[in-house]
């Protein structure tokens, strides 16, 4: 399996395995920016979105893996309270994750050094479709044998 889909299976494992302030189920998906059509639903979704490798010794690579965590879910464009609880849950995200290596069956540990929001959010979502969509980007670093 690809490196990158098998962090982000490790991260919906990991993610599917805590407990939140919001209830959601996290699946691995290719389209982050979907719209949704439950209201009541929050969605969390995980995709790989780049990597990068460099050989780091004659047998071995250093890769950096990044990883979409999506939150979307139905809102009131005229209020804050489903954008700030989503917010919430993004930063309960970051707390769990900077910091925490995460083992997967074939790759050993991921460490996760950093993670970004950019966006934060997706204010055209709101506008367009009346719907939350925010995001936080997951950056592993991953040391591998070569081939």
């Amino acid at each position: 399996m690809d490196e990158g889909i098998e962090l982000a299976e490790a991260v919906v494992t990991r993610l599917n395995s805590l407990a939140w302030s919001q209830a959601f189920t996290a699946t691995r998906v290719y389209d982050l920016t979907a719209k949704v059509k439950d209201d009541s639903i929050t969605h969390v979704n995980v995709a790989m979105i780049e990597e990068d490798c460099e050989i780091a010794s004659r047998g071995s690579t250093d890769n950096e893996i990044a990883v979409n965590i999506a939150v979307r879910r139905k809102c009131d464009v005229n209020s804050n309270d489903i954008p700030d609880a989503m917010m919430a849950l993004i930063k309960e995200f970051k707390d769990i994750f900077l910091g925490e290596r995460l083992e997967t069956a074939t790759l050993g540990g991921a460490f996760c050094h950093a993670i970004a929001r950019k966006p934060a959010y997706f204010p055209e979502h709101m506008r367009m479709w009346g719907q939350f969509t925010g995001l936080i980007t997951l950056r592993f670093t991953l040391s591998l044998a070569m081939p």
